[in-house]
């Protein structure tokens, strides 16, 4: 316990936090570090934010402690750390300057229910360990970044938090740089995760749909949520927009262009006006045909799928992305 919290100080610069009172002194639980909180070992489970209970149920708890003589074992020797007899139930520790990469070691807190390490500026991927945090119920990452800063945690959402998101409550994982929500690979997990958002809602979830995208924000790279809520999509950059634009202009232009000549030839050869008339009209009877077509929404050719997903640009399901 003390090992997970003291490599947590060491891995986020705890020396420069805003408030690290007690950290690294004596015992997290009997001494108090700031933004630990503690219960009992016969009563390791919260009910709602403070009471400490032995299974979550109605039997009779205390409340959470941030250092009491009730952690306490009476076991000093002098020599070593005070044996308390408490575990360590929530970290909050928000807007408080943690600069730096979440160390797995915070797996070593396995009675960790509520874990708020929002507003400061983390870098680094959520433990993997398949065991990590069996009861966390409370879990936010919002950081500070903005879309284009490097920073933010980074990887695969793991397995285990994909296993308890039916227990979350709340899940804010925004302003942060998760895989691409977009690849074949996260599919499962982003379905997995729309489906406890959709009931949780804004209120007590961030940065995932159908809320937002902002969780998979990378520097450069920037996602919306589509317009059915069920996945993201990716903003084009300022490069693609720009090269957008100048093939819009360049189309627009060459009409222009092709327009003024073909009036110039007319105004020459008038006698030719009936048969590029006749042409017009066949060309009307084209595109009618292809609107047809169109109606009938068919899918894109195996080739033409390829380079879309290759580019992975939106144009399928392409909303305006918002600016930021």
């Amino acid at each position: 316990m003390v090992r997970a919290l003291a490599l947590l100080y060491e891995a986020t610069g705890g020396s420069a936090w805003r408030n690290h009172l007690k950290w690294l002194s004596g015992e997290p639980c009997v001494d108090g570090w700031f933004g630990v909180h503690c219960c009992p070992q016969a009563l390791p489970v919260l009910r709602g934010d403070d009471e400490c209970t032995a299974d979550g149920g109605g039997a009779t708890g205390v409340l959470t402690t941030q250092g009491s003589a009730a952690c306490h074992s009476g076991s000093v020797t002098g020599t070593a750390l005070d044996l308390a007899t408490c575990v360590v139930v929530k970290v909050l520790l928000p807007s408080n300057n943690l600069i730096g990469s979440l160390d797995g070691a915070l797996c070593e807190l396995p009675s960790l229910q509520h874990l708020d390490l929002s507003g400061n500026a983390l870098t680094g991927s959520l433990p993997s360990a398949a065991d990590c945090w069996p009861r966390l119920t409370y879990l936010d990452l919002t950081q500070t970044r903005s879309w284009d800063d490097e920073g933010g945690v980074s990887g695969r959402v793991p397995e285990w938090l994909l296993d308890r998101l039916n227990f979350m409550a709340p899940l804010h994982l925004a302003n942060n740089a998760f895989d691409d929500p977009t690849a074949a690979e996260s599919a499962v997990a982003i379905s997995r995760i729309w489906q406890r958002c959709q009931t949780l809602g804004a209120e007590r979830c961030s940065g995932v749909p159908p809320i937002g995208c902002s969780a998979f924000n990378r520097q450069g790279q920037r996602y919306e949520v589509e317009l059915d809520g069920l996945g993201c999509v990716r903003c084009p950059t300022p490069l693609e927009m720009g090269l957008v634009g100048c093939g819009i202009a360049f189309i627009v232009l060459l009409l222009m262009r092709l327009l003024g000549l073909y009036t110039r030839f007319m105004r020459d050869y008038p006698e030719h006006a009936k048969t590029h008339f006749a042409t017009f009209m066949i060309l009307v009877g084209h595109l009618q045909t292809l609107t047809i077509i169109g109606s009938m929404q068919l899918g894109w050719p195996l080739i033409i799928q390829e380079i879309l997903a290759s580019i992975n640009l939106p144009f399928m399901s392409y909303i305006p992305c918002r600016a930021s």
